[in-house]
């Protein structure tokens, strides 16, 4: 075959070719610089899943990578009595989300992948179940030991 009939074969069949471009090099979403081995969104997952842990309720995480409606928010909900159990629920949320690698960043880039925080999200689980159980108990036995009193003296 002659390179005319590859031609015109080549006319009557196209074939959409990819175009090869430069490969695109990750940003960081919080500080626009270029991501290596240093600064790697997995080591950015796990910083944000240790903040989440330590102080997550209060919505430091959040405040650290630009959710700042979020942050605010848990901050405003740690700070009266019981509206810090829907703070505490959201970071468990957001350990899950970091655990499976879909939490983002306030321009909507996935922070990384840190797969300890799902162990994380269900320990703090676990302790707030027996810290509400624990307030119930007491209430219920301070309510119970006050019945009794006013009705042994009656």
């Amino acid at each position: 075959m002659s390179e005319n009939n590859f031609d015109s074969l080549e006319q009557s069949f196209p074939v959409e070719r990819k175009k090869t471009s430069k490969r695109q090099v990750p940003e960081h979403p919080l500080t626009g610089k270029i991501i290596s081995k240093e600064n790697s969104p997995d080591k950015n997952a796990t910083y944000m899943g240790i903040l989440a842990v330590l102080c997550g309720f209060l919505g430091i995480h959040d405040l650290n990578c630009g959710n700042i409606r979020n942050g605010v928010l848990k901050l405003i909900f740690s700070c009266f009595g019981f509206t810090i159990i829907i703070s505490i629920i959201w970071n468990i949320i957001d350990l899950f989300k970091l655990g499976n690698g879909t939490y983002k960043a306030a321009n909507g880039i996935e922070i990384g992948r840190a797969p300890w925080c799902k162990i994380a999200a269900v320990i703090e689980l676990f302790l707030l179940v027996v810290s509400i159980t624990a307030i119930i108990l007491i209430l219920w036995t301070f309510i119970l030991g006050a019945a009794y009193s006013s009705a042994q003296y009656n």
